[in-house]
């Protein structure tokens, strides 16, 4: 039977206590882990080209030291760019733009061909 708590659901199994003066006991378990509950955001607020830098603190079961690091770069602005560019898209899709293929040198239409 194995019981790790960070990991939600049930397991059963069995618990025998075992005494010289009373006896084997052998008792059916079921264990029951819930979800954890969500953990307090970290908020990351800073200018463009800057850094900032927050510490949290969580339980590693890893067997050995490790260090963890986490990173956003230019998300947000990566994200206004591409709603930018969706946009624009639509605008040409609903109107898009009838100019000729062709100009003179005077930049008068060439009719086509």
């Amino acid at each position: 039977m194995e019981y790790f708590p960070l990991k939600s659901g049930t397991s059963q199994g069995k618990l025998e206590l075992s005494s010289s003066d009373l006896g084997l006991y052998v008792y059916d378990v079921e264990l029951r882990a819930a979800p954890a509950a969500p953990e307090k955001a970290l908020v990351f607020q800073t200018c463009l080209g800057s850094s900032q830098t927050l510490s949290a603190r969580f339980t590693s079961y890893a067997k050995h030291k490790t260090d963890y690091t986490c990173k956003v770069l230019l998300l947000l602005l990566l994200l206004l760019l591409l709603l930018l560019l969706l946009l624009l898209l639509l605008l040409l899709l609903l109107h898009p733009v009838k100019q000729p293929l062709f100009q003179d040198s005077l930049g008068k239409p060439v009719p086509e061909r």
